[in-house]
């Protein structure tokens, strides 16, 4: 398993099951005051029911510093997707997790976990959506600048391109569209929620499609 992104460029696991990508359940997006600067930050619901020891790690996670969990970007080998982000918790046991994101499908997570540098975990399975349980145990993890954002932007913009192509656009006229498209993905991701609010335990929360098109 290689992170060609990353300077490592190896992503080692403890156990054969690490190597296996954890399903998105669904994805929605929350923006809290004081948090992330009031960034909006996606949530994945992960797909855990093979994984119980991701459910317990984000459980777990609540006693411990964001800095417990590494991050990564890269491409798992005979994946089935463009992008993954590799995923280590160090504590109280080292546990490794790989998301595989579809491009262009979900570049919209992509895009908006690179720009509020964060991205939420819960842990659930297929049909669970925030609404559904917003109390439910989530977990933040910082996900810093590796690198990685020049090659995503040659990424996602040829895989939109390509999309646009498909549905009858010239090569101009879908370049064209492409870059107001990721400007407005970017638009969306740029949405803050002031620090001073009338009522400061206010989350806003919203769930989002994860169609690029």
């Amino acid at each position: 398993m290689r992170l060609p992104f990353s300077r490592s460029h190896e992503f080692k696991v403890n156990h054969p099951r690490e190597a296996k990508a954890v399903p998105i359940a669904g994805d929605a997006a929350i923006a809290t005051p004081g948090t992330v600067d009031g960034k909006l930050v996606p949530l994945l619901i992960l797909d855990t029911r093979e994984r119980p020891d991701i459910a317990e790690a984000i459980k777990n996670q609540a006693s411990f510093p964001e800095g417990d969990v590494t991050t990564a970007w890269g491409k798992v080998l005979g994946g089935n997707s463009d992008v993954a982000l590799f995923l280590r918790f160090l504590r109280p046991t080292e546990v490794s997790a790989v998301i595989e994101f579809a491009i262009p499908e979900r570049g919209i997570l992509v895009e908006h976990i690179l720009m509020a540098k964060a991205v939420y975990l819960q842990a659930g399975k297929p049909g669970d959506r925030l609404v559904h349980d917003t109390e439910r145990q989530k977990m933040i993890v910082e996900v810093p600048d590796t690198g990685f954002r020049p090659q995503w932007d040659k990424i996602y913009a040829k895989s939109v391109t390509k999309r646009f192509r498909t549905e009858g656009l010239s090569r101009t006229e879908a370049k064209s569209a492409t870059k107001r498209y990721v400007e407005e993905i970017r638009g969306i991701a740029r949405f803050r929620v002031p620090r001073h609010t009338p009522r400061q335990d206010d989350q806003s929360q919203q769930e989002r499609s994860t169609g690029d098109s």
